[in-house]
């Protein structure tokens, strides 16, 4: 933990040092880069950038006021509109868009001092009164102006409004304090943007590649995060929201129901402490419900904002479009899309000052809007032709590994305020039923006696059986924001069906008078638990949690459909974004000893410090999140995802009586049980991957290398002839688009050893392997000391017969398999596919294998798939396996034909 605890500080006092300190623009000119017909007002030596439609001495003024990190071009397409009846004005505040970053603090970039300024810009605009409209940071600026000058202002509209000190998350907080501050914002301000932007949304289909790329090159203009920082820390509203109730104007809140930056709650208590405030909720509709429902806000500000205009009535506002129908609190539909469906008022809301202030009127009840007028423009489309299927993407729920971790710096729930405990359960039935035909492929049994495969005891060549597994899968996400404790529980885990019958007592004393099943022991197993927090650098996961790197290859979470195991850790784990990538530093209890009970027996304790298993991990990812995929996806671009990693393990003595029957029994609290150990491991591994919207290439590559210095399991029996070994693997998959269907050639490798047999799972302290089986140990010391065959993850599936049921996984082989997947119907919410692959294996050191040759075999695998949005999952498979020569028997035998067929089912919630 100590070591950890360093790696840790060290990764995090790093962060700023890698990020740079913001620096502001050295004056207060237009930012660097701007158009040439861009329009500027001086205002205090500063120039604001504004951009003015509708121009007309007659025509009331709108002035539009962005959030933070943004510009005026958030108003795109409101503006236009707004232009057609009223003279707007959208401008830039200082720090933000073209206008300038001067050096300064909240006497500059503070609300109350942007609203002063916005006042004196529009003094030199010739603007007398306007209406103010605002969006999230940016109404606390209006919602200033409208108490610094309360006579120039005719009414207000709010977009999502951030104004309340219980809004500020934990990242502004913490960025009030000196040297903290600069650390987080020159670091940080220009991490994860793309799964920023796309939090704003309800629809991340919104979060289109161009808001993107919009969105990064406003915030890396030079200066941009040194202002951003100051404007972070005038974020205190603690003293000024007393004053809302003074505010007389009226005043229109528009919120998306789904709002995670600023959640609904927070318009709710606005609207209660504003004098004259009238709430408008949008369903479906997040952050920006000037994108997501731009044409039912955008009227519905336009209609607020014409109130004051006499025989005015809705006309061309929004060219053709008709007025969304509204829903009252009976569910029934009001055609009037100018005023609002009477509703009863709740109890007034008593003000949040101490002080006297105006009686606010009741909370208005808000009113829920239908969005029936979307432009399909706004609405990206899914890519049709996308290679990357969802059995590909991360699983970003279910897993918590390094890469996981990373993509948790901003998922919904995590990021997003919360004023109750919030609970996500999901997970899937799933049910396996299949037959064996011949897995021992006639071929009688090697030298130690045994068959390559069970044999049914009745002689024939036909196994049958079938499993289930329930899993479930719960987040528990705390009051407020960035803590969260998940569960994996695994019920009848892969259970054979049939196996547990009512049977052996009065009412049922044989299996053919069992009335059913009934509950095994340990028939709920807790496989994960962990927590999480995002802290200011990152996020700090501790418990045990999922192992998984890559394509699974070395280290697998087992999160595939038909996954069986999959790997978990006891780990403590930061997570860092920087420079662009994600930087992990972990530390996992392998192993902890003999433990012994406490004089409470209500805890144990370790008897052998010495013996710890400890792994300490260090990696870099440079990764998209499976929205960030599907978004470049469907703008045409090609996204490179890699990641790198290095492990080191080590063990500096040993009580194998604690885990291992041995020769001569040793109580676990005997010292004599101890015994030396000197073991070192290193494994490094890389990963890659490239999508386009019709290719997908990924890869991985594994190099292990360890070191026991003393091998042997028996107390009191030394080997001083150290083992080593040192292995490789890797493994490459491709999936290309070729009109409806998806085609690919996938290959692998994994390096052998001399020695006889396999060496898939070779048994502790077993006798060494002859010539001819098919299993063992690979090191036969003191002759043979090295074990260098690499073994892939089992449930990294490659095939179904040979490396998953004959040998068990892929080891001291290679091998090549071309795939073809194709639909065969598509009903939209359904479909049935089919798919085939070929696989060709060879193994690497003939010596392996139980003949001497090479040639493993071919392997054909069809399948048949439906899926179903609602959750239903069924799949036919099919295998056969031709046997190369290296499965012949003795006496000229050869190996003959195997068979599988296998039906899945899932239940997906």
């Amino acid at each position: 933990m100590t070591r950890l605890g360093l790696a840790a500080l060290a990764v995090a006092l790093a962060a700023p040092a890698l990020g740079g300190c913001p620096r502001f623009a050295a004056t207060g000119a237009r930012a660097a880069g701007s158009p040439a017909d861009a329009t500027f007002v001086e205002v205090d030596g500063i120039e604001l950038h504004y951009r003015e439609l509708g121009q007309g001495a007659d025509r009331q003024t709108v002035v539009l006021i962005h959030g933070f990190g943004a510009s005026l071009d958030t108003w795109r397409g409101v503006h236009e509109v707004l232009a057609r009846h009223f003279r707007v004005i959208a401008l830039d505040l200082v720090g933000f868009g073209l206008s300038g970053r001067p050096a300064g603090g909240d006497e500059i970039y503070g609300p109350a001092a942007q609203a002063g300024r916005v006042w004196r810009a529009l003094d030199r605009l010739g603007v007398g009164d306007a209406a103010l409209v605002g969006h999230s940071w940016g109404s606390s600026v209006v919602l200033a102006m409208a108490l610094e000058q309360p006579a120039r202002v005719r009414r207000v509209a709010l977009y999502s409004a951030y104004v309340f000190e219980d809004q500020v998350p934990g990242f502004m907080r913490w960025a009030r304090v000196g040297g903290v501050g600069e650390a987080l914002f020159g670091a940080f301000w220009r991490e994860r943007i793309e799964d920023r932007v796309a939090l704003a949304y309800h629809d991340e289909r919104y979060a289109t590649q161009a808001r993107v790329d919009h969105v990064e090159r406003e915030l890396g203009r030079p200066g941009g995060a040194a202002a951003a920082l100051a404007a972070a820390r005038g974020q205190r509203y603690a003293a000024v929201e007393r004053r809302y109730g003074e505010i007389a104007a009226p005043v229109l809140l528009v919120w998306g129901d789904d709002d995670q930056v600023t959640p609904l709650r927070f318009g709710q208590r606005l609207a209660g402490e504003l004098p004259d405030a009238e709430l408008n909720v949008y369903p479906a509709c997040g952050h920006v419900p000037m994108v997501e429902a731009r044409r039912a806000t955008t009227r519905d500000v336009l209609a607020f904002l014409r109130r004051d205009v006499e025989g005015w009535s809705f006309d061309s506002g929004l060219a053709g479009a008709r007025p969304p129908p509204r829903t009252n609190g009976e569910g029934g539909a009001d055609d009037d899309a100018l005023t609002p469906t009477p509703t009863p008022t709740p109890s007034p809301t008593p003000s949040r000052s101490p002080t006297p202030t105006p009686t606010p009127s009741p909370t208005p009840s808000p009113r829920q809007l239908a969005v029936d007028a979307i432009d399909p423009a706004d609405v990206p489309a899914l890519p049709e032709r996308l290679s990357l299927a969802p059995s590909t993407l991360p699983p970003v729920r279910a897993a918590a590994d390094l890469a996981v971790l990373g993509a948790e710096l901003a998922p919904r729930k995590f990021s997003a305020p919360r004023d109750r405990l919030a609970i996500d359960l999901h997970g899937a039935l799933r049910l396996r039923g299949e037959s064996l035909y011949n897995l021992d492929l006639d071929r009688g049994l090697d030298p130690s006696g045994q068959p390559l495969f069970p044999v049914p005891l009745d002689g024939g060549q036909r196994l049958d059986g079938g499993d289930m597994r329930l899993r479930t899968d719960l987040a528990l996400y705390a009051p407020g924001t960035g803590v969260a404790v998940k569960v994996r529980a695994d019920i009848l885990d892969n259970v054979a069906l049939g196996s547990t019958p009512d049977v052996g007592g009065g009412r049922a004393p044989t299996p053919a008078a069992s009335p059913g099943q009934v509950s095994p022991d340990g028939v709920i197993r807790i496989e994960r638990a962990w927590g999480e927090a995002l802290t200011p650098f990152g996020v700090l996961a501790a418990g045990r949690m999922g192992a998984h790197w890559g394509l699974g290859i070395a280290a697998h979470g087992g999160d595939c459909d038909d996954c069986d195991g999959g790997d978990a850790a006891d780990r403590v784990a930061f997570v860092v974004p920087l420079l662009g990538s994600v930087w992990a530093v972990s530390y996992d209890f392998t192993w902890s000893g003999p433990v012994t009970a406490r004089k409470d027996e209500a805890r144990a304790i370790e008897l052998a410090p010495a013996d710890d298993v400890s792994t300490v991990t260090f990696a870099w990812l440079y990764t998209r999140t499976p929205g960030a995929l599907v978004r470049r996806a469907a703008a045409g671009l090609a996204t490179l995802e890699a990641g790198a990693f290095v492990s080191h393990r080590w063990q500096n003595d040993d009580v194998p009586a604690a885990y291992l029957p041995v020769a001569t029994p040793a109580p676990v609290d005997d010292p004599m049980s101890l015994m030396a150990r000197d073991f070192t491991a290193t494994t490094a591994g890389g990963w890659l991957r490239i999508v386009t919207p019709r290719l997908r290439l990924e890869a991985e590559a594994v190099l292990a290398t360890a070191r026991v210095g003393q091998p042997s399991l028996v107390p009191g029996v030394e080997l001083t002839q150290a083992a080593t070994s040192r292995q490789l693997g890797f493994a490459v998959e491709t999936e290309a688009r070729l009109g409806g269907a998806r085609v690919g050639v996938d290959a692998g490798f994994a390096s052998g050893d001399d020695a006889p047999g396999f060496g898939a799972f070779p048994a502790p302290g077993a006798a060494a392997a002859r010539p001819g089986d098919l299993d063992g140990p690979q090191a036969d010391p003191p002759g043979d000391t090295t074990v260098d065959n690499f073994r892939f993850h089992p449930d990294y599936r490659v095939d179904r017969i040979l490396f998953r049921e004959i040998i068990g996984t892929v080891t001291d082989a290679a091998y090549l398999r071309p795939h073809l997947t194709a639909r065969l119907f598509d009903l939209g919410h359904a479909g049935l596919d089919a798919s085939v692959a070929v696989i060709a294996s060879w193994a690497i050191e003939a010596t392996s294998t139980p003949s001497g040759a090479r040639a493993l075999g071919v392997e054909v695998d069809p399948s048949l798939t439906y899926t179903s949005r609602d959750g239903f999952r069924a799949a036919l498979d099919y295998a056969v396996l031709a046997p190369g020569a290296a499965f012949d028997g003795t006496g000229g035998v050869t190996a003959a034909t195997a068979q599988l067929v296998r039906l899945r089912l899932g239940y997906v919630f």
